[in-house]
């Protein structure tokens, strides 16, 4: 039995962190040709060695797992649905920093010092 290791940069790779949920996840093609050649070349490798005939190839076929739609974010708006809570957080922060300034203001007497 053999067992290898494929190390490489992961920053080069295909990224699926900001994909959508129900979207299809991406494949690094290129990474998977490799693998695919350094497997046929250890099964070439292991055919000679032992004086095979033949030399057996892997023949690789890419597709992508059926997707099924997700009920659960299916129609949803997250604007329609958070969005007033956003559109409140701003006005209500400038008030609150206005509200604690002018306290501030008058616990330090500073228009009686005026």
């Amino acid at each position: 039995m053999l067992a290898y290791y494929m190390v490489y940069n992961y920053t080069l790779a295909v990224s699926n962190m900001f994909t959508k949920l129900d979207s299809v996840m991406k494949k690094d093609m290129g990474m998977m040709s490799l693998k695919l050649s350094i497997d046929n070349a250890l099964l070439e490798h292991k055919a000679i060695e032992h004086g095979l005939d033949f030399i057996p190839k892997i023949e690789q076929e890419v597709q992508g797992f059926p997707l099924v739609p997700n009920r659960v974010f299916k129609d949803l708006d997250a604007i329609s649905m958070y969005g007033t809570f956003y559109l409140i957080m701003v006005p209500l922060t400038v008030f609150m920093v206005i509200f604690d300034e002018l306290m501030r203001e008058k616990i330090d007497k500073l228009r009686m010092g005026m």
